[in-house]
């Protein structure tokens, strides 16, 4: 998975622009949610199969995924195309659009992001583009934001199965409970998406959904021992089924970050702190406190740098801006016509 999903990203933006990509990864992350519920369902009947032809219910799980897989992988392979030029295959030699169709799409990408002419898509990454990535001092509030803010629900979220099983729902229980967890979440990503769109406010956004898992923390950081198996549940619940601004915020350009997120949360939960993690949950509410701060400063400094850069763009005259567009050595967010979301 670990390239997967980033080429995932690179590939939808072949045929998207950049307003256009964050409801398009909403719904890979929200058919990706689905693809969890229907696991669930398929290791709830199959972990039944116990005994059959000899074999543990683990077995037949593990065989039939991997068939699954297995088809999917070959589907793709057939069926994925290169690129909105390159359609045309043996099953399908007219292929997917018209001359005049690939001309559109790739005309509107280029506008929007002239920089994905530079590069085709069979071309590497060298260390010189990650190193310039990395010391692009105007991503960095993006990349500090990319780190901080799925911690705070991502620990329960790991660790939903193994909380349940401690409190004492069963094997079957468990997998059915993680179920309506999962549909939740992915409905809210769909909602936070759709409000991204309509408000063009990242940050704001951002904080709204830090809001929702920060009260849900406090309570099982001071509650999670009084609370009955199904109050605990509840509680756990509504916190993993958090309205996550994920695809919005890879959008926004904080994918290498996200990985660094994932390290880090897999260290908060410890084995001398389970089975209500006490010690753990109070380093997420420190650390969701960290992220709003963080989108809080994230916001001021785009703002600030937006005024800046409009105020230098419009004391020129015209024919100063078009000297300036033809002649310009500043590139990507560094140019003067270009403003960042936030």
């Amino acid at each position: 998975m670990g390239g997967f999903i980033p080429d995932a990203i690179l590939y939808l933006s072949y045929f998207y622009k950049k307003t256009e990509m964050p409801l398009r990864l909403a719904f890979f992350w929200f058919v990706n949610s689905l693809s969890g519920v229907i696991a669930s369902f398929i290791a709830y009947g199959v972990l039944h199969m116990r005994g059959v032809a000899g074999r543990a219910g683990w077995r037949w799980l593990f065989l039939i995924k991997a068939l699954i897989r297995l088809v999917i992988g070959v589907s793709s392979f057939l069926f994925l195309i290169p690129g909105p030029t390159q359609t045309a295959t043996w099953w399908n030699p007219k292929g997917y659009f018209t001359k005049r169709e690939e001309k559109i799409i790739v005309n509107q990408v280029l506008h929007d992001d002239p920089s994905k002419g530079d590069m085709h898509n069979r071309q590497a990454l060298s260390m010189g583009m990650l190193w310039h990535s990395l010391k692009d001092y105007d991503l960095w509030p993006i990349y500090i934001i990319g780190i901080l803010f799925e911690i705070p629900t991502s620990p329960p979220k790991s660790y939903l199965s193994l909380s349940l099983r401690a409190i004492g729902f069963s094997t079957f229980q468990t997998t059915l409970l993680g179920i309506p967890v999962t549909v939740f979440a992915a409905l809210n990503l769909l909602v936070v998406i759709a409000l991204t769109d309509r408000f063009h406010q990242i940050a704001a956004i951002g904080i709204l959904t830090q809001l929702w898992s920060l009260p849900l923390l406090i309570v099982l950081y001071t509650s999670a021992r009084t609370l009955s198996h199904w109050g605990l549940y509840a509680v756990t619940f509504v916190l993993l089924g958090w309205p996550s601004p994920h695809a919005a915020h890879v959008g926004w350009c904080s994918r290498l970050s996200n990985a660094l997120s994932g390290i880090a949360s897999s260290n908060i939960y410890r084995e001398d702190d389970k089975p209500y993690y006490r010690r753990g949950n109070s380093q997420l509410i420190a650390i969701n406190v960290a992220t709003i701060v963080a989108y809080v400063l994230a916001k001021g400094y785009y703002v600030a740098r937006n005024r800046w850069k409009k105020r230098l763009w419009e004391a020129m005259s015209e024919i100063q801006k078009a000297e300036y567009l033809e002649t310009t050595t500043d590139e990507g967010n560094k140019r003067l016509d270009f403003l960042f979301d936030s």
